[in-house]
């Protein structure tokens, strides 16, 4: 008996593709709820090469995995603001 298991890793460069393309889906699921951002081709690519220059410095990748196949995806970024916007 096989158990089902997701598995959390960071992404690597062969999971570029499939996460843009998750988060192109997610552009237009989000514009069907009121998301007014000027639409642009190649969203995910555009967005993933906002991450790209930083991973594995001051941002992180990380992709949940089901049975081989990458099934979701979350990034962070660590950015530094003026001390007067911290507020």
């Amino acid at each position: 008996m096989t158990e089902d298991v997701v598995i959390y890793r960071q992404a690597v460069e062969a999971d570029f593709p499939v996460v843009a393309s998750m988060y192109a889906r997610l552009d237009q699921l989000l514009r069907q709820h009121t998301y007014t951002f000027p639409a642009v081709e190649n969203v995910g690519e555009l967005w993933l090469d906002m991450f790209r220059r930083t991973l594995g410095r001051f941002s992180v990748l990380y992709v949940a995995e089901y049975q081989g196949e990458v099934v979701g995806f979350i990034v962070a970024r660590v950015k530094r603001v003026r001390n007067t916007w911290a507020g």
